[in-house]
């Protein structure tokens, strides 16, 4: 059987065949004879240094982006395949391919995934509908309204924007860990702690701070103000031009984000280990699914039933980003200005 650095081997085998070609090989050029058809001439001028020096260059600017993106596949792909292998296969080869494919592993996450959390046991369905609901709407939530403080920010100069903008900046610098056990203290107080359907909802404190901010600032910044004022003298409201005419401009910026925030609430079990232990997600009944699987010593949960598990949990990401790629990358292109 195959294992899995026999086909890396063979993998870079076959890239540094190519490329030494793709060095060595002399100059082609087709000349036409006559009208009667085409025939291969082979230049005889010798290599220069400066045409091998580029070649290397860009030779290995390739391999290093072959191997950095193999090093974010090879993980993925070890991961699947191990998925369908039994204990004792993987026990006796970590990296080879499986010799049957067993998918009973994911049958034993379906059946053994759940939390126990005060006496309570949460199944699978209950912490698929709080990932859903937690991952769908937070991450809305917080594009919004930073999109609005970005805006106002970007577009609307006033006394104290200069100020806003840096303490941004400032707030970035320290780091948010030490400031756990206040924040758990007050959002106790006011009733926010292991309420996540209330919390979700309440615009987050930093809105003009954080990666978000920068790239919505950045964005809305890069759009001419010739645009607001052309809608303006249509008749258009400042309501008008921020919903309809601005925000549509910077809406892959927006769907960016929303996408890498969905990515990241769904894989968050530490908020929900944390600050929401009475509403789990998947992402935290994996981790109890895992911790269980180590302090237990079950012999049905092992290395690849805990990668099934993983598998499952990671379709919805790819899902979503495979969907709104087309809507990340494209540009939109809006007439506004009349000429």
């Amino acid at each position: 059987m195959i294992s899995l650095s026999g086909l890396l081997i063979c993998l870079f085998l076959v890239y540094f065949a190519l490329t030494a070609y793709m060095l060595l090989k002399p100059c082609v050029s087709f000349v036409s004879q006559d009208g009667k058809g085409k025939k291969l001439r082979f230049s005889t001028a010798p290599l220069t240094s400066g045409f091998i020096v580029s070649r290397i260059f860009w030779g290995v600017i390739g391999t290093t982006i072959i191997v950095f993106c193999l090093s974010l596949l090879l993980p993925l792909f070890w991961m699947l395949y191990t998925s369908f292998k039994t204990n004792n296969e993987y026990t006796i080869s970590k990296f080879s391919l499986p010799k049957t494919w067993y998918s009973e592993n994911y049958s034993i996450v379906l059946s053994k995934l759940y939390v126990q959390h005060a006496g309570k046991i949460y199944r699978l369905p209950a912490m698929l509908f709080n990932s859903i609901v937690y991952a769908g709407v937070s991450p809305f939530v917080s594009v919004f309204w930073v999109t609005l403080v970005a805006y106002v920010m970007a577009r609307y100069p006033f006394k104290g924007n200069a100020f806003i903008y840096h303490l941004g900046i400032i707030i970035m610098m320290f780091p948010i860990v030490g400031n756990t056990a206040s924040d758990m203290i007050f959002k106790q107080k006011i009733g926010l702690y292991d309420n996540m359907y209330l919390s979700i909802l309440v615009p987050p404190a930093t809105a003009f701070s954080g990666m978000y901010f920068l790239m919505l600032y950045g964005a809305f910044k890069g759009v001419p103000k010739a645009y607001s004022e052309a809608a303006k003298i249509d008749g258009a409201n400042d309501y008008v031009v921020m919903f309809k005419v601005i925000i549509p401009l910077v809406l892959p910026t927006c769907a960016t984000l929303y996408v890498l925030g969905f990515v990241a609430a769904w894989n968050a079990y530490e908020s929900f280990l944390i600050w929401y232990p009475s509403t789990p997600n998947l992402g935290y009944g994996m981790w109890y699914f895992q911790h269980y699987a180590k302090t237990q010593g079950s012999s049905a949960v092992r290395t690849p039933t805990i990668l099934a598990g993983f598998v499952i949990c990671m379709i919805p990401s790819i899902a979503l980003y495979l969907s709104s790629q087309k809507l990340i990358t494209g540009k939109f292109t809006v007439g506004g200005l009349k000429g």
